[in-house]
């Protein structure tokens, strides 16, 4: 019996089990993962190693429930005024300072950092 506390670990476990080819194991392994609150929807999509699991409709399953999951957990740390909290809040570009421009990006925790255009 599985008895990582730590999801991430969780994650890589039944990655490297759908490596060697134990799809019902790997499958199960990454639902405790995503269960735990490991919300890997853009990694299991993304991820090479699970390429003999992307025809499991399990898999799919997985997919959209970890998906699922972070939309929520997004949307209730927006509600909760998350990016304020965290100053994450992109900030007005001060005027009249003496250096180099610097280009702007706008950041997310759940997402990678892209050009802000203003």
């Amino acid at each position: 019996m599985l008895t990582q506390k730590d999801m991430e670990s969780r994650y890589h476990t039944g990655r490297h089990l759908a490596l060697i080819g134990e799809a019902e194991r790997a499958i199960k392994v990454l639902s405790g993962a995503i269960e735990g609150g490991f919300l890997c929807g853009s990694a299991l999509t993304r991820d090479p190693s699970f390429a003999s699991l992307r025809s499991s409709p399990a898999f799919s399953e997985l997919i959209r429930l970890a998906e699922s999951r972070r939309t929520q957990v997004h949307a209730a740390f927006l509600e909760a005024g998350g990016p304020e909290i965290l100053n994450l809040a992109v900030a007005r570009p001060v005027k009249n300072v003496l250096r180099a421009p610097q280009p702007k990006m706008a950041f997310s925790y759940l997402t990678e950092p892209k050009p802000l255009t203003i």
